[in-house]
């Protein structure tokens, strides 16, 4: 098979804004506030569709019901539904102050969904931006219940100044928002349960408070457990030109960064399904006769079947790609 490229959903969101565009070249309709680019996904609120080649039109699950072994590759046998989501936000504003269940409670609350693990890497931040990321040592359901009384909850969460290249890993459970000008990569798995906590006092386009999920977000909560900062990624790879970069390693998939010199080829085919993400630069797919040029925001799905494929840097500096693989 061939590399499939896929058409992106644009997703307004109240704390979007036009980064989508600006930074990352994301052709955006002329009027509104986006949050969301989902890059690959065969969730049902959106089943991402192919642009190009020869499987254009068709949608993601169609090809994962037809050839699911090809796209698989040798990792073992393949799991009955696309596991992963891929999307790039743009929180110009503030998400809300949110949590995102495990299987068990999404059962229960959401049955049409399924938990929720998600892995953002930071692309660009501007100063001011923050991210909240977990709670802070100690803190217990009573405490958070008064502060959200207070209109305060943040004071209760992690608080960091983004930089581009960090990388937080949130486990169902992690109550989390993030604003004021960051950019994200965000790999999770193909859920959109989400409990809201707190909405910072803001209305929506009619006037009206979005709903809020106290009680389901408190019971949500891991109230032990704490994000992880990749504070220092593992080399894993060096080549000429290329460096390789272990990220996250499971449960639901494998994220490595790799950082590639201009001029510079990289072997990115190895017998396995694999997404794609240009975080910086530009390059080209070499896959035998056929160049796919990629520029920074964009996202192919690489199958376990298709032949060696090759990227080439051809920005003037460095090109960042961002790769996910089953664990």
């Amino acid at each position: 098979m061939e590399p499939l490229f896929f058409e992106p959903f644009f997703r307004e969101q109240i704390w979007g804004g036009r980064q989508l565009e600006a930074v990352l070249g994301k052709p955006l309709p002329r009027d509104g506030c986006f949050g969301e680019s989902w890059e690959i996904s065969a969730h049902p609120f959106h089943v991402s569709q192919v642009k190009g080649g020869r499987f254009e039109g068709w949608s993601l699950t169609e090809l994962w019901s037809a050839f699911k072994k090809e796209l698989w590759g040798e990792k073992g046998e393949p799991p009955t539904e696309f596991p992963w989501l891929i999307k790039f936000l743009d929180c110009r504003d503030y998400l809300s102050i949110q949590v995102h269940p495990d299987d068990a409670l999404a059962a229960i609350y959401c049955p049409s969904e399924k938990g929720k693990f998600e892995v953002w890497t930071v692309v660009e931040a501007e100063p001011g931006a923050k991210i909240f990321a977990g709670l802070k040592a100690g803190v217990r359901p009573d405490e958070l219940r008064d502060a959200l009384q207070r209109k305060e909850p943040e004071t209760c969460l992690h608080e960091m100044t983004p930089r581009v290249g960090d990388v937080i890993v949130m486990p169902p459970g992690t109550v989390h928002s993030a604003g004021g000008g960051v950019l994200v990569a965000e790999v999770q798995t193909p859920s959109d349960a989400t409990f809201r906590l707190y909405d910072w006092n803001r209305t929506d386009r009619n006037g009206l408070p979005r709903p809020l999920h106290i009680e389901e977000a408190l019971r949500a909560i891991n109230w032990d457990q704490r994000p992880r900062f990749v504070a220092k990624a593992r080399e894993v790879y060096r080549d000429t030109g290329a460096v390789g970069e272990l990220l996250v390693e499971g449960p639901p998939f494998v994220l490595r960064r790799w950082t590639v010199s201009p001029g510079a080829r990289l072997l990115i085919s190895r017998d396995v399904l694999a997404a794609w993400l240009v975080l910086l630069g530009s390059g080209e797919l070499l896959v035998g006769d056929s160049v796919f040029p990629m520029n920074r925001g964009d996202t192919v799905l690489i199958p376990g079947s298709c032949p060696d494929v090759r990227w080439e840097t051809t920005s003037a500096g460095r090109a960042i790609l961002l790769s996910c693989h089953p664990l």
